[in-house]
């Protein structure tokens, strides 16, 4: 019963980690689509190439 236990945990734990993760790589995307965002703002008014290639 212990040994269940103890995979159970380790598997929530795990489970928890990749969210974390996601989570981040999330946040970091969102953060690069914003950089891009401003950089596009201050080359205007012609659109970039690599803009569409990021979509």
């Amino acid at each position: 019963m212990e040994q269940v236990c103890r995979c159970y945990n380790e598997s929530i734990k795990e489970q928890e980690q990749q969210q974390e993760q996601k989570q981040k790589q999330k946040r970091e995307q969102e953060q690069e689509q914003e950089q891009e965002q401003e950089s596009q703002q201050e080359q205007e008014p012609k659109p970039k190439p690599s803009a569409r290639k990021a979509a």
